[in-house]
């Protein structure tokens, strides 16, 4: 489907390079990844169809956000920073979390009549950049949340218009980051393989199992990057993961 907001973000110019595509599961899922080489649809209450979900350019899924304080590897958090080159359509792609959307944690920013559906771009990888190009000055002002102070918006744009009151919020609010977090979804696997993935964030005792050295290291030909840990929520190691992620997509020359 298409709507007044895609078209919006179509006709804007491209001016930022593409960024990376991450996904973030737990120790207990990740292990079951390594036995299949492979991101797999799961069954998604949001749109009632299995799916397999991304975040655009920045690793902003809590993992396990109900689970209480814990020092066990299966809950904790595993990021995969994958490059996302094979990736040019999607099943669709949302401009925030469309979960927390769907759960009516945007409002007041978001005018109750305005549907979920509105604000669905057009689902090719390229509306990620126009977007990005849109409302920050650069790829490191998405990643971290910095949105231009000002976008000359038409007074019809009501969905433009709701994304912008979303992602210049400074006020406590109950959402986080992932009202401006682009979010990617596909229908189909994501392949694991020498070319498609970056990087493994993921605690140390995790990384040096030879089991998880060797795909990462051998059949992926990425990079491992460890993490200590202690008795904590899983969700707050979210800040640990992006000042890692920032640090390869500095090194990677994506910022």
């Amino acid at each position: 489907m298409s709507s007044e907001f895609a078209a919006f973000i179509d006709a804007e110019p491209i001016r930022v390079g593409r960024l990376p595509l991450f996904h973030l599961t737990d120790g207990h899922t990740f292990r079951q990844i390594l036995g299949s080489d492979t991101l797999e649809p799961r069954p998604c209450s949001v749109y009632g169809e299995d799916l397999l979900y991304f975040f655009y350019g920045r690793p902003s899924y809590r993992v396990n956000s109900d689970v209480g304080a814990a020092k066990l590897l299966s809950c904790l958090p595993v990021c995969f920073i994958l490059a996302g080159d094979d990736v040019e359509d999607c099943r669709r792609m949302m401009p925030f979390d469309s979960g927390a959307f769907s759960a009516g944690l945007f409002s007041p920013a978001v005018f109750a009549r305005i549907h979920r559906d509105d604000f669905q771009l057009t689902p090719r990888m390229e509306s990620a950049q126009r977007l990005v190009s849109k409302f920050y000055e650069s790829n490191g002002d998405y990643f971290w949340g910095r949105p231009k102070p000002a976008v000359s918006i038409p007074a019809l744009q009501f969905e433009a218009e709701a994304y912008q009151e979303l992602v210049q919020s400074r006020a406590a609010a109950t959402f986080d980051d992932r009202c401006s977090a682009l979010e990617v979804q596909l229908h189909e696997s994501y392949p694991l393989a020498d070319g498609t993935v970056l990087a493994v964030i993921a605690p140390e005792p995790l990384l040096i199992e030879p089991v998880v050295k060797e795909a990462i290291g051998v059949r992926w030909r990425a990079q491992g990057i460890p993490y200590d840990f202690t008795r904590m929520k899983a969700v707050e190691y979210t800040s640990v993961i992006f000042h890692l992620a920032v640090r390869l997509l500095e090194d990677g020359g994506y910022l």
